[in-house]
């Protein structure tokens, strides 16, 4: 028998406006329990690698050059209320994309 208990993991939450805003003051952040949240995180993650998958499938050989993989970077906010946003990297875009090219 172990003497640590089950570790918690929460997960800090925003509410959104109508318009989809986040509200990001403190008064409007609350957390919530990291397992109750895990379906929304996996498909939140599930239909952007999606996206990215079959971007890649797209790509066709092209003067004899290939996309030969694909690195993307993204980040998830989760909703007080429920659901998930791929939340910005940067200020210039949502997620970031690598990409390695190499002679066919």
């Amino acid at each position: 028998m172990s003497d640590f208990a089950e570790p918690v993991v929460r997960v800090e939450t925003v509410e959104f406006d109508r318009a989809g805003n986040r509200q990001i003051s403190a008064s409007k952040r609350t957390a919530s329990l990291l397992v109750e949240r895990r379906a929304e995180i996996e498909a939140g993650i599930a239909q952007t690698a999606d996206v990215v998958r079959a971007s890649m499938a797209a790509t066709e050989v092209a003067d004899g050059w290939r996309v030969t993989s694909v690195a993307a970077t993204f980040g998830i906010t989760l909703s007080a209320e429920a659901g998930v946003v791929i939340t910005k990297a940067s200020a210039e875009a949502s997620f970031e994309v690598t990409m390695t090219i190499e002679r066919a």
